[in-house]
Protein backbone atom coordinates (compact mmCIF):
# COMPACT_ATOMS: atom_id res chain seq x y z
CA UNK A 1 0.00 0.00 0.00
CA UNK A 2 3.01 2.35 0.80
CA UNK A 3 4.40 1.68 -2.17
CA UNK A 4 2.15 2.18 -4.44
CA UNK A 5 1.25 5.46 -2.55
CA UNK A 6 4.36 6.40 -3.66
CA UNK A 7 4.20 5.44 -7.05
CA UNK A 8 1.13 7.38 -7.71
CA UNK A 9 2.99 10.43 -6.19
CA UNK A 10 5.74 9.82 -8.87
CA UNK A 11 3.50 9.78 -11.79
CA UNK A 12 1.83 12.56 -10.78
CA UNK A 13 5.05 14.90 -10.61
CA UNK A 14 6.03 13.40 -13.79
CA UNK A 15 2.58 14.33 -14.86
CA UNK A 16 3.15 17.70 -13.79
CA UNK A 17 6.68 18.11 -14.93
CA UNK A 18 5.26 17.86 -18.76
CA UNK A 19 2.39 19.76 -18.65
CA UNK A 20 4.99 22.80 -17.39
CA UNK A 21 7.42 21.49 -19.95
CA UNK A 22 4.55 21.47 -22.75
CA UNK A 23 3.23 25.59 -21.58
CA UNK A 24 7.02 26.39 -21.70
CA UNK A 25 7.18 24.99 -25.43
CA UNK A 26 3.60 26.22 -26.49
CA UNK A 27 4.62 29.94 -24.76
CA UNK A 28 8.30 30.19 -27.21
CA UNK A 29 6.38 28.98 -30.13
CA UNK A 30 3.42 31.35 -29.40
CA UNK A 31 6.34 34.48 -28.94
CA UNK A 32 8.06 32.86 -32.20
CA UNK A 33 5.02 33.86 -34.04
CA UNK A 34 4.32 36.89 -32.76
CA UNK A 35 8.02 38.38 -33.39
CA UNK A 36 8.07 36.62 -37.04
CA UNK A 37 5.51 38.89 -38.30
CA UNK A 38 7.02 41.58 -36.34
CA UNK A 39 10.57 40.75 -38.41
CA UNK A 40 9.37 40.21 -41.17
CA UNK A 41 7.35 43.66 -41.36
CA UNK A 42 10.79 45.37 -39.91
CA UNK A 43 12.54 44.05 -43.09
CA UNK A 44 10.06 45.34 -45.40
CA UNK A 45 10.07 48.77 -43.72
CA UNK A 46 13.52 48.72 -44.05
CA UNK A 47 13.65 47.92 -47.64
CA UNK A 48 10.56 50.41 -48.08
CA UNK A 49 13.04 53.05 -46.72
CA UNK A 50 15.91 52.21 -48.87
CA UNK A 51 13.62 52.49 -52.08
CA UNK A 52 12.24 55.41 -50.79
CA UNK A 53 15.73 57.59 -50.36
CA UNK A 54 16.55 60.20 -52.44
CA UNK A 55 19.19 62.54 -52.98
CA UNK A 56 19.22 66.38 -54.62
CA UNK A 57 20.86 66.73 -57.72
CA UNK A 58 21.71 70.67 -59.12
CA UNK A 59 20.81 70.50 -62.79
CA UNK A 60 20.00 72.73 -65.67
CA UNK A 61 16.93 72.81 -65.16
CA UNK A 62 17.15 73.40 -61.47
CA UNK A 63 17.38 71.31 -58.41
CA UNK A 64 16.05 67.55 -58.84
CA UNK A 65 15.26 65.04 -56.37
CA UNK A 66 15.76 61.94 -57.51
CA UNK A 67 15.56 57.87 -56.51
CA UNK A 68 19.16 56.93 -54.14
CA UNK A 69 18.54 53.57 -55.59
CA UNK A 70 16.73 53.74 -58.87
CA UNK A 71 15.91 50.74 -60.89
CA UNK A 72 14.57 51.58 -64.25
CA UNK A 73 16.45 54.35 -65.96
CA UNK A 74 15.66 56.05 -69.55
CA UNK A 75 18.64 57.75 -71.40
CA UNK A 76 19.52 58.73 -74.25
CA UNK A 77 22.53 58.84 -75.48
CA UNK A 78 24.53 58.01 -71.90
CA UNK A 79 23.87 54.32 -72.27
CA UNK A 80 27.36 53.72 -72.78
CA UNK A 81 28.07 55.44 -69.35
CA UNK A 82 25.60 54.23 -67.57
CA UNK A 83 26.86 50.61 -68.47
CA UNK A 84 30.16 51.52 -68.14
CA UNK A 85 29.29 52.78 -64.31
CA UNK A 86 27.71 49.14 -63.70
CA UNK A 87 23.99 50.08 -64.08
CA UNK A 88 22.06 48.63 -67.18
CA UNK A 89 18.77 51.30 -68.10
CA UNK A 90 15.66 49.67 -69.53
CA UNK A 91 15.80 52.08 -72.45
CA UNK A 92 18.25 54.77 -74.73
CA UNK A 93 17.81 56.13 -77.75
CA UNK A 94 18.36 54.38 -81.83
CA UNK A 95 22.27 56.23 -81.70
CA UNK A 96 22.79 55.23 -78.06
CA UNK A 97 22.15 51.61 -79.08
CA UNK A 98 24.38 52.17 -82.43
CA UNK A 99 27.43 52.02 -80.64
CA UNK A 100 29.53 49.70 -81.67
CA UNK A 101 31.46 48.82 -78.20
CA UNK A 102 28.37 47.65 -76.14
CA UNK A 103 26.89 45.53 -78.55
CA UNK A 104 27.05 42.14 -76.29
CA UNK A 105 25.85 44.28 -73.24
CA UNK A 106 22.57 46.10 -75.16
CA UNK A 107 20.06 43.31 -74.78
CA UNK A 108 16.63 43.74 -73.48
CA UNK A 109 17.17 47.39 -73.42
CA UNK A 110 14.27 49.29 -75.18
CA UNK A 111 14.89 51.94 -78.14
CA UNK A 112 12.85 54.94 -76.77
CA UNK A 113 13.27 56.84 -80.56
CA UNK A 114 14.69 60.27 -81.23
CA UNK A 115 13.21 62.13 -80.37
CA UNK A 116 12.19 60.40 -77.42
CA UNK A 117 8.36 59.01 -77.29
CA UNK A 118 6.93 59.74 -74.39
CA UNK A 119 4.44 57.11 -74.93
CA UNK A 120 7.53 54.64 -75.08
CA UNK A 121 8.36 56.19 -71.76
CA UNK A 122 5.62 55.37 -69.92
CA UNK A 123 5.33 52.38 -71.34
CA UNK A 124 9.16 51.34 -69.61
CA UNK A 125 7.57 53.12 -66.26
CA UNK A 126 10.75 54.57 -65.28
CA UNK A 127 12.01 55.90 -61.98
CA UNK A 128 14.60 58.22 -63.09
CA UNK A 129 15.36 59.74 -66.56
CA UNK A 130 18.54 61.25 -67.83
CA UNK A 131 18.81 62.92 -71.37
CA UNK A 132 21.36 65.31 -73.15
CA UNK A 133 18.25 67.03 -74.96
CA UNK A 134 15.83 69.09 -73.24
CA UNK A 135 13.24 68.07 -75.84
CA UNK A 136 9.47 66.91 -74.18
CA UNK A 137 11.20 67.71 -70.76
CA UNK A 138 8.07 68.54 -69.39
CA UNK A 139 6.23 65.52 -70.14
CA UNK A 140 8.96 63.40 -69.34
CA UNK A 141 9.47 65.00 -65.99
CA UNK A 142 5.82 64.41 -65.07
CA UNK A 143 6.24 60.75 -65.38
CA UNK A 144 9.83 60.43 -63.50
CA UNK A 145 12.68 62.76 -61.92
CA UNK A 146 14.45 64.15 -65.35
CA UNK A 147 18.02 65.64 -65.13
CA UNK A 148 19.23 67.64 -68.55
CA UNK A 149 22.58 66.77 -68.95
CA UNK A 150 23.61 69.02 -72.26
CA UNK A 151 26.10 67.50 -74.44
CA UNK A 152 29.61 69.26 -73.27
CA UNK A 153 27.94 71.13 -70.82
CA UNK A 154 30.30 69.50 -67.76
CA UNK A 155 33.84 71.27 -69.11
CA UNK A 156 35.10 67.62 -70.91
CA UNK A 157 33.76 64.17 -70.98
CA UNK A 158 35.09 63.41 -67.76
CA UNK A 159 32.75 66.01 -65.95
CA UNK A 160 29.83 64.43 -67.47
CA UNK A 161 30.82 60.88 -66.81
CA UNK A 162 30.95 62.02 -63.14
CA UNK A 163 27.58 64.27 -62.82
CA UNK A 164 26.32 60.52 -63.92
CA UNK A 165 28.04 59.20 -61.23
CA UNK A 166 26.79 61.56 -58.93
CA UNK A 167 22.87 60.92 -59.65
CA UNK A 168 22.91 57.22 -59.51
CA UNK A 169 25.80 56.91 -56.46
CA UNK A 170 28.60 55.63 -58.62
CA UNK A 171 31.04 57.88 -57.78
CA UNK A 172 33.65 55.71 -56.86
CA UNK A 173 33.37 53.69 -60.11
CA UNK A 174 33.52 56.52 -62.02
CA UNK A 175 36.98 57.85 -60.55
CA UNK A 176 38.18 54.52 -60.26
CA UNK A 177 37.57 54.52 -64.53
CA UNK A 178 38.96 57.58 -64.94
CA UNK A 179 42.83 56.60 -63.06
CA UNK A 180 42.37 53.46 -65.21
CA UNK A 181 42.35 55.76 -68.12
CA UNK A 182 44.99 58.15 -67.32
CA UNK A 183 47.44 55.54 -66.95
CA UNK A 184 46.79 53.89 -70.26
CA UNK A 185 47.06 57.38 -71.81
CA UNK A 186 50.51 58.07 -70.35
CA UNK A 187 51.39 54.61 -71.71
CA UNK A 188 50.13 55.93 -75.05
CA UNK A 189 52.19 59.37 -75.14
CA UNK A 190 55.47 56.91 -74.33
CA UNK A 191 54.68 54.88 -77.11
CA UNK A 192 53.90 57.59 -79.71
CA UNK A 193 56.58 60.03 -79.20
CA UNK A 194 59.10 58.32 -81.03
CA UNK A 195 57.07 58.84 -84.36
CA UNK A 196 56.44 62.56 -84.20
CA UNK A 197 58.44 65.34 -84.56
CA UNK A 198 58.47 68.34 -82.65
CA UNK A 199 55.61 71.16 -83.43
CA UNK A 200 53.81 68.20 -85.77
CA UNK A 201 49.87 68.72 -85.27
CA UNK A 202 46.79 67.06 -85.58
CA UNK A 203 43.45 66.97 -86.78
CA UNK A 204 40.17 65.52 -86.70
CA UNK A 205 37.56 66.41 -89.90
CA UNK A 206 34.26 64.90 -91.03
CA UNK A 207 33.19 64.85 -94.70
CA UNK A 208 29.48 64.94 -94.14
CA UNK A 209 27.13 64.73 -97.49
CA UNK A 210 29.79 66.64 -98.94
CA UNK A 211 30.85 69.34 -96.25
CA UNK A 212 33.90 69.59 -94.77
CA UNK A 213 34.09 69.99 -90.79
CA UNK A 214 37.03 69.98 -88.57
CA UNK A 215 36.52 69.66 -84.59
CA UNK A 216 38.04 70.32 -81.79
CA UNK A 217 38.88 68.80 -78.35
CA UNK A 218 35.33 68.57 -76.79
CA UNK A 219 33.14 67.40 -79.42
CA UNK A 220 33.14 63.64 -79.97
CA UNK A 221 35.27 62.29 -82.74
CA UNK A 222 38.22 60.71 -80.77
CA UNK A 223 38.97 64.93 -79.60
CA UNK A 224 39.58 64.13 -76.24
CA UNK A 225 41.65 61.12 -77.02
CA UNK A 226 43.41 62.85 -79.42
CA UNK A 227 44.06 66.30 -78.01
CA UNK A 228 43.25 65.77 -73.85
CA UNK A 229 44.68 62.27 -73.42
CA UNK A 230 47.51 61.76 -76.15
CA UNK A 231 48.09 65.48 -75.54
CA UNK A 232 48.90 66.19 -79.29
CA UNK A 233 48.84 69.80 -80.77
CA UNK A 234 45.81 71.09 -82.89
CA UNK A 235 46.33 72.77 -86.27
CA UNK A 236 47.13 77.06 -85.51
CA UNK A 237 43.34 77.86 -86.49
CA UNK A 238 41.80 75.14 -84.82
CA UNK A 239 43.58 75.87 -81.58
CA UNK A 240 42.15 79.43 -81.90
CA UNK A 241 39.10 78.55 -82.05
CA UNK A 242 39.00 75.89 -78.69
CA UNK A 243 40.15 79.32 -77.16
CA UNK A 244 37.10 80.82 -78.42
CA UNK A 245 34.83 78.06 -76.94
CA UNK A 246 33.99 77.02 -80.81
CA UNK A 247 34.44 73.09 -80.84
CA UNK A 248 33.61 72.57 -84.66
CA UNK A 249 33.43 74.60 -88.07
CA UNK A 250 32.31 73.98 -91.47
CA UNK A 251 35.23 74.92 -93.87
CA UNK A 252 34.72 75.35 -97.50
CA UNK A 253 36.91 73.07 -99.45
CA UNK A 254 38.97 76.30 -100.54
CA UNK A 255 39.53 77.12 -97.01
CA UNK A 256 40.56 73.38 -95.95
CA UNK A 257 44.43 74.05 -96.33
CA UNK A 258 44.49 76.90 -93.60
CA UNK A 259 43.01 74.23 -91.42
CA UNK A 260 44.62 71.32 -92.53
CA UNK A 261 46.65 69.62 -90.22
CA UNK A 262 50.88 67.63 -90.44
CA UNK A 263 48.18 64.61 -89.48
CA UNK A 264 44.64 64.47 -90.87
CA UNK A 265 42.36 61.52 -88.88
CA UNK A 266 38.80 61.52 -91.21
CA UNK A 267 35.69 60.27 -90.84
CA UNK A 268 32.99 60.49 -93.66
CA UNK A 269 29.25 60.17 -93.11
CA UNK A 270 26.33 59.51 -95.12
CA UNK A 271 22.89 61.80 -93.48
CA UNK A 272 20.50 58.95 -95.55
CA UNK A 273 22.43 55.68 -94.31
CA UNK A 274 23.55 57.40 -90.96
CA UNK A 275 26.76 55.98 -91.08
CA UNK A 276 30.09 56.11 -93.43
CA UNK A 277 30.51 56.44 -96.94
CA UNK A 278 33.40 55.37 -98.36
CA UNK A 279 32.59 57.42 -101.73
CA UNK A 280 32.64 60.72 -100.14
CA UNK A 281 36.22 60.16 -99.28
CA UNK A 282 36.76 58.65 -102.92
CA UNK A 283 35.43 62.20 -104.51
CA UNK A 284 37.50 64.31 -102.24
CA UNK A 285 40.27 62.60 -102.53
CA UNK A 286 39.89 63.24 -106.37
CA UNK A 287 40.16 67.20 -105.69
CA UNK A 288 43.19 69.59 -106.52
CA UNK A 289 42.88 71.12 -103.49
CA UNK A 290 42.83 67.61 -101.19
CA UNK A 291 45.95 66.50 -102.88
CA UNK A 292 48.02 68.86 -102.62
CA UNK A 293 47.60 68.68 -98.69
CA UNK A 294 51.27 68.30 -96.57
CA UNK A 295 49.61 65.61 -95.05
CA UNK A 296 48.49 63.49 -98.35
CA UNK A 297 51.66 63.80 -99.70
CA UNK A 298 53.27 62.73 -96.79
CA UNK A 299 51.02 59.71 -96.22
CA UNK A 300 49.77 61.01 -92.45
CA UNK A 301 45.72 60.55 -93.56
CA UNK A 302 44.18 58.47 -91.43
CA UNK A 303 40.72 57.02 -92.68
CA UNK A 304 38.46 56.13 -89.69
CA UNK A 305 35.28 54.26 -89.20
CA UNK A 306 32.50 56.36 -88.52
CA UNK A 307 30.72 54.89 -85.49
CA UNK A 308 34.06 54.02 -84.16
CA UNK A 309 35.21 57.96 -83.61
CA UNK A 310 31.95 59.41 -83.24
CA UNK A 311 30.81 58.56 -79.34
CA UNK A 312 32.77 59.90 -76.85
CA UNK A 313 32.04 57.31 -73.52
CA UNK A 314 34.36 54.73 -71.45
CA UNK A 315 34.14 52.31 -74.10
CA UNK A 316 35.19 54.51 -77.05
CA UNK A 317 37.58 56.56 -75.63
CA UNK A 318 39.55 53.13 -74.82
CA UNK A 319 39.37 51.59 -78.11
CA UNK A 320 39.35 55.39 -79.59
CA UNK A 321 43.52 55.39 -77.97
CA UNK A 322 44.00 52.23 -79.12
CA UNK A 323 42.51 52.76 -82.51
CA UNK A 324 44.46 56.76 -83.13
CA UNK A 325 48.11 55.44 -81.60
CA UNK A 326 48.01 52.13 -84.30
CA UNK A 327 47.23 54.70 -86.93
CA UNK A 328 50.12 57.52 -86.22
CA UNK A 329 52.95 54.48 -85.26
CA UNK A 330 51.82 53.12 -88.19
CA UNK A 331 51.36 49.76 -86.93
CA UNK A 332 47.53 48.36 -87.40
CA UNK A 333 46.34 44.74 -85.67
Amino acid sequence: MKLNKKRLLLNLFLFGLMVIMAACSSGAAENSQQESPGNEQKTEQTAEETASETRVIETVKGDVEVPANPQRIITDLYLADFIALGVKPVGANEWALRNPFIQEQIDGIEDIGAPISVEKVLQLQPDLIVVQSDENYEKLSQIAPTVVIPYASEGDFYGELRKIAEIIGKEKEAEDWIASFEEKAAQARKQIEPHIEEGETFGIYEIADEKVYIFGDNWGRGGHVLYRALKLNPPAMMQELISQGTQWKELSLEALPEYAADHMFITTYNSQSKGPDQELFKKMKSSAVWSNLEAIKNDQVYLMNFLHMYYADPFSLEEQLDLMVEKIIGVEK
